[in-house]
């Protein structure tokens, strides 16, 4: 099961939404230990897993554009980011919140 490309697909998408490697475990039936390890050595990995956090980062964007964006996110601290850090952190954020809407 370890190297079952479907399940390394679906982990990298569940660990950029901000979930844990054991939930991702729990749902993929591979050990937390084993994402864990494919998070870390694997660079094809990383690199699905980075296309998806962009993907959110995108969503989370086109909700600044609308003018949308949830007061709780708005005003959320972020200390020692510059202004550019701090648009991508609250534009993932927003990117997961969108795309576990139902």
């Amino acid at each position: 099961m370890p190297d079952n490309p479907e399940a390394r697909a679906e982990a990298a998408r569940l660990l950029a939404l901000g979930r844990s490697a054991e939930f991702a475990a729990s749902r993929l039936q591979v050990s937390a230990t084993t994402i864990r390890r494919w998070r870390r050595t694997d660079p094809d990995f990383r690199a699905l897993m980075d296309k998806h956090l962009k993907g959110l980062e995108a969503i989370g964007l086109q909700v600044i554009a609308r003018g949308t964006v949830p007061v709780k996110v708005r005003e959320k601290a972020r200390p020692g980011l510059s202004p550019t850090e701090f648009l991508r952190a609250m534009a993932l954020d927003l990117g997961r919140i969108e795309a576990t809407r139902p």
